[in-house]
């Protein structure tokens, strides 16, 4: 039974995206650094590696946060997720009642994950690079932005030498502030054309206005996208998870908030009945979804092989519909998705499509990598070639 029970708690923390190892680091305030948390994988062997600092969005470190750090370091990364929340005891920074921090918080806590690296001999100082989300891509762009660098200097915080090679920033937040700057090193931003978080328009402009300037920066815009994900999304009792996630964030740290709200959810779920759409096909009625999951890529939440088949170029998404599974057989069914065997599983159907509608009878939680995006009915759809990527 105690070995059951192990089982069903690392499949738990395995589906919270729990992937690495636990560190800790000053960041670079003056006078009063900050010791901040993170989560820093490496590849095997030696090294020395080149390296990526991931910089989270307003929702604070989530699973999409892990799943891209397993991702970079399957390509040969070593990998820093920094934690600006958790140290300051905040839940998120998106609502108007989380607490106003200092413009130059976030920075700091960059530059001192970035001091951190430098420290470890299996990481190559001279290719770093930095990607950020939402409010962390502006300080993964600001990591490179000469003015920042000296308004920076005059209180004292230095980025240390040679600084970072390159920076992405996903539909980064406070473009503006940047609009009339220039950055020294490769920028890239990807944001959608139709986004009503983070207005692309004054990153469009950012861009121009650098690249007049001789910099080398380049902008993604996805037509006709609001919100997008890279590798996953999902409806039902993961996006119920991650819901209950967010409440919890500002008391636990890591996979905690993600392991409470799967036994939360667990304890109270009722499938609902769901209505799918593929390719614009007749609608088909499917009842009784335990977990209905959108993949991108094979992994989810960091080692759960959630669809194997999947892959990021193919140009299709890989549909997996969970139908009726029980709490207990959930949890004992788990572990499979570590490996993939759950396909096998008679109550697992996989499907695959261009483009998927899937809607409710009630308004659904939807997730999209990790995040808690919106709820049904909602449409997915395949960018074929949208991301691309810079050689740190």
């Amino acid at each position: 039974m105690r070995g059951r029970l192990a089982l069903i708690v690392a499949g738990a923390l395995l589906l919270a995206g729990c992937a690495a190892v636990p560190v800790q680091f000053a960041n670079a305030t003056p006078g009063r650094p900050l010791r901040l948390g993170g989560w820093l994988a490496r590849p095997p062997g030696a090294g020395p590696f080149p390296a990526v600092l991931l910089l989270h969005g307003c929702h604070g470190v989530t699973a999409s946060t892990h799943d891209w750090a397993q991702w970079f370091r399957a390509q040969g990364y070593v990998t820093l997720v920094v934690d600006s929340w958790g140290a300051r005891g905040m839940a998120e920074g998106c609502s108007p009642s989380a607490p106003d921090l200092p413009s130059s918080a976030r920075f700091d806590d960059a530059v001192g994950a970035l001091r951190f690296l430098h420290t470890l001999p299996f990481v190559d100082r001279t290719r770093i690079g930095a990607i950020g989300w939402s409010n962390g891509g502006l300080f993964a762009l600001a990591l490179v932005n000469a003015p920042t660098h000296a308004r920076q200097a005059r209180r004292g915080v230095v980025v240390p030498e040679p600084g970072v090679r390159a920076a992405v920033g996903v539909y980064p937040g406070g473009c503006p502030s940047l609009r009339h700057e220039r950055v020294v090193r490769p920028i890239l931003v990807l944001i959608g054309d139709a986004d009503d978080w983070t207005a692309p328009g004054p990153c469009v402009e950012m861009v121009a206005h650098m690249r007049r300037q001789g910099a080398d920066a380049t902008i993604v815009l996805y037509p006709g996208a609001v919100h997008y994900f890279a590798n996953y999304a999902g409806t039902g009792f993961d996006a119920l998870v991650a819901a209950k996630a967010r409440a919890w964030r500002h008391l636990l740290r890591g996979a905690a908030p993600y392991v409470v709200g799967f036994f939360a959810v667990l304890r109270g779920y009722v499938p609902p009945c769901l209505e799918l759409r593929l390719d614009d096909t007749a609608p088909r009625r499917v009842p009784r979804v335990t977990l209905l999951i959108l993949a991108n890529g094979p992994n989810y939440a960091g080692y759960l092989r959630i669809a194997p088949p999947a892959r990021l170029d193919d140009g299709l998404l890989d549909l997996i519909v969970v139908r009726d599974v029980g709490r207990l057989e959930l949890l004992l069914h788990l572990p499979l998705a570590v490996s993939g065997r759950h396909l096998h599983h008679p109550k697992v159907t996989a499907l695959r499509a261009r483009s998927v509608d899937v809607a409710a009878g009630t308004p659904l939680p939807v997730q999209s990598d990790g995040e808690v995006v919106g709820t049904l009915p909602a449409r997915f759809d395949v960018l074929p070639g949208a991301l691309r990527l810079l050689q740190a």
